[in-house]
């Protein structure tokens, strides 16, 4: 029987959750048995955070009571935690495909110095053998700086971070004039959009590779960098997209990611929606290829005659001005506030930059009292400008102002781009 059958078949027959399900709906044994794999149902988080002491398998009590499971949670960026459990055996499976991508861009082997960024850590960091971890609690300049300077001492080969973090390094960095790590030859990015623009910087300061993968504590790994999108890891996760009625979409249609794990026995989670959008791109015998959008399921553009748009629609217009300007906008971050009113949050490099042609050209068209504030004031100009370019741009309000920090979740250390109080 196929790997997802069998883990389905495990979930349904040992986990209190599914097998409560399965009372309910005394077929769900025969479709797993029958191979009727669409019919299973779908999970949401919101239907175990209130019950997850029901979601641990029978067969690995013991384990969880003798304290030999490992336990993880996730990073609660949509607003709910959930604590998740591995068995050592599982958890070294599931890495395994990440580890030999690493290894295959970058060298990087399991006994290699690296830093990570932890969520529940109390101390600034902590020195563990070959890692070095460090809170992602109340990050600031000051505080990150003092780390930054035993972060030297550590030496790492390479770094493990949320783009959000990545970026406060890169900004420090260069404007503290700090001293580049040494022995670093490779940054993984995970948990956040990574734009373009950053992973070129990251490359060009710390002479580094950069590269990101795409995973969920839940399951593990599910794939990593290739191309603008990233390649499925199917031999740990598999992966479907659904849309809003429950349905398989056809490859090249986005919708709702749902994955399956195939290594946790502990805590299966089969047909679970992770709430990103996605479309399968590429799909061959060994194969497949997922493209994200940059937001998440529920975080919506709302429009002011009560449609909605995925706030994708506000990426293009920073990429561009980044590509004219060798990336002067470190990060954005949009407010909407009303249904009729955005607030941009713009966060510069604070350098002097010769603009392009184009983007002088239309800045002939804004007000001397605009230019006269130099370039914070031109750059929020052009961001403006470019956002205003959209066919809706009279639906909305557009405010706009500059930030010297970059600005994180004090207590996940991921920074969120769109942020909706609708």
């Amino acid at each position: 029987m196929n790997r997802r059958f069998e883990m389905a078949r495990h979930a349904y027959t040992t986990v209190p959750f599914y097998r409560e399900l399965a009372e309910k709906e005394p077929q769900i044994l025969m479709w797993i048995e029958s191979g009727q794999w669409e019919k299973l149902p779908l999970v949401k988080k919101n239907q175990i955070v209130l019950q997850q002491d029901k979601f641990i398998s029978d067969d690995y009590l013991g384990e969880l009571v003798m304290g030999r499971l490992n336990r993880t949670h996730t990073s609660g960026s949509t607003g709910t935690y959930l604590d998740v459990y591995w068995s050592k055996t599982d958890m070294s499976a599931a890495l395994l495909p990440l580890w030999m991508e690493r290894f295959r861009q970058a060298g990087v082997r399991t006994n290699d110095k690296v830093c990570l960024f932890n969520t529940t850590l109390q101390e600034d960091y902590q020195i563990n053998g070959n890692k070095m971890l460090i809170s992602k609690q109340k990050l600031n300049r000051e505080k990150l700086i003092r780390i930054y300077q035993k972060m030297e001492e550590f030496n790492p080969s390479w770094l493990l971070v949320h783009p959000g973090i990545a970026q406060m390094i890169l900004q420090m960095v260069k404007e503290e004039q700090l001293p580049i790590l040494p022995n670093l030859k490779y940054i993984e990015l995970t948990g956040e959009m990574v734009t373009a623009g950053l992973k070129q910087s990251l490359e060009k300061v710390f002479s580094s590779q950069v590269r990101s993968h795409y995973g969920t504590m839940e399951v593990s790994t599910i794939g990593y960098e290739y191309q603008e999108t990233y390649q499925l890891f199917n031999q740990s996760t598999y992966v479907e997209i659904i849309d809003n009625n429950g349905q398989l979409v056809n490859d090249g249609e986005y919708g709702e990611v749902y994955v399956t794990s195939l290594h946790n026995h502990a805590m299966p989670f089969v047909r679970y929606g992770i709430g990103d959008v996605g479309r399968i791109v590429m799909r061959d015998i060994t194969k497949t290829k997922l493209e994200l959008k940059h937001a998440r399921k529920n975080d919506l553009l709302m429009m002011p005659d009560g449609s909605s748009k995925l706030p994708d629609v506000l990426l293009g217009p920073v990429e561009q001005i980044n590509q004219c300007m060798e990336r002067m906008i470190y990060q954005f971050q949009v407010f909407q506030q009303t249904r009729d009113s955005l607030l941009i949050n713009v966060v510069l490099d604070g350098e002097e930059y010769v603009f392009c042609d184009y983007y002088s050209q239309i800045l002939k068209y804004q007000s001397t009292q605009t230019q006269k504030f130099g370039g914070i004031m031109l750059a929020i100009s052009l961001v403006a400008i470019l956002f205003a370019v959209e066919e809706w741009k009279e639906d909305f309000k557009w405010k706009f102002q500059y930030s010297k920090e970059v600005q994180v979740n004090q207590e996940t250390g991921k920074s969120g781009w769109f942020f909706s109080q609708v």
